[in-house]
């Protein structure tokens, strides 16, 4: 949904989130892969498609060490969880890396990897933010559910996590991003030597989130979905496009070092 949790179009009952889910039915055409494919409308707006590996996994064991170095140019990418809306694309470029692109206001790009749940783990990766727009590249680390034990926004040339400087980075310049997140207790953070508090308390930590706009948690059960209201301004208008490149993710345990 968007960030103001307004509509493309003004109607009544517009229940949130994916609505009329349908698969293949049987006399049609079936993909040339082993993948489910899921059709569906998203309040009731606009349609999507979601591409399922089968067969589906809910965890993962050992170490992380993508690379992206057998993965083709624009091909699925595995094991990994990718949101990609029309203006907002996910893909492996030439160069075998992770690109991230957002021309749209009121949506994201977003790329998920399960690891390993474990209540200590390191991450690092390379990156680059090619180019910025109004809204800042988040990096998530989170539980199952998605609550996120702590979330770093890059923007402008600082690395924030609570509202707090944690770090910097050079736009066109090749970086290198290493945290050790900590469930244990409230839970803690290292960044660059220096620990902090976790954003909220989790049980064990097991998703990284990568998304090219603001953690959004709208709309929810309170929300009503009856009550009109006009269009979003400028729905239908791309802004200038954002793009951030990632490469050589390793995920680890770090419960003994």
């Amino acid at each position: 949904m968007d960030k103001s949790f307004g509509s493309r179009a003004d109607a009544e009952n517009k229940d949130f989130g994916p609505c009329y889910v349908r698969g293949i039915t049987e006399g049609e055409q079936n993909p040339n892969d082993s993948c489910a494919w899921l059709t569906y409308s998203v309040n009731k707006e606009d349609i999507w498609v979601s591409r399922i590996q089968l067969p589906a996994r809910t965890c993962w064991q050992g170490p992380v060490g993508d690379d992206f170095a057998q993965t083709a140019p624009s091909a699925p990418i595995k094991n990994w969880n990718i949101y990609r809306p029309k203006w907002a694309d996910v893909y492996i470029d030439e160069a075998h890396q992770l690109c991230m692109v957002d021309s749209d206001r009121y949506d994201y790009a977003r790329a998920i990897r399960v690891f390993e749940a474990t209540k200590r783990v390191k991450i690092a990766f390379d990156y680059m933010v090619q180019a910025e727009n109004d809204d800042p590249f988040e990096v998530d680390v989170t539980d199952r559910h998605g609550d996120r034990a702590v979330s770093f926004s890059f923007h402008r040339g600082e690395i924030r996590m609570g509202g707090e400087v944690v770090g910097h980075y050079r736009p066109q310049t090749w970086e290198h991003f290493s945290v050790t997140v900590s469930a244990l207790g409230t839970g803690t953070y290292i960044i660059g030597g220096t620990q902090y508090a976790n954003l909220h308390a989790v049980e064990a930590v097991e998703r990284l989130s990568l998304r090219t706009g603001k953690w959004r948690n709208l709309p929810n059960r309170h929300t009503p979905n009856q009550d009109k209201c006009p269009p979003l301004d400028g729905c239908d208008e791309a802004t200038d496009a954002a793009k951030y490149l990632i490469k050589d993710v390793k995920i680890v345990s770090a419960l003994v070092e």
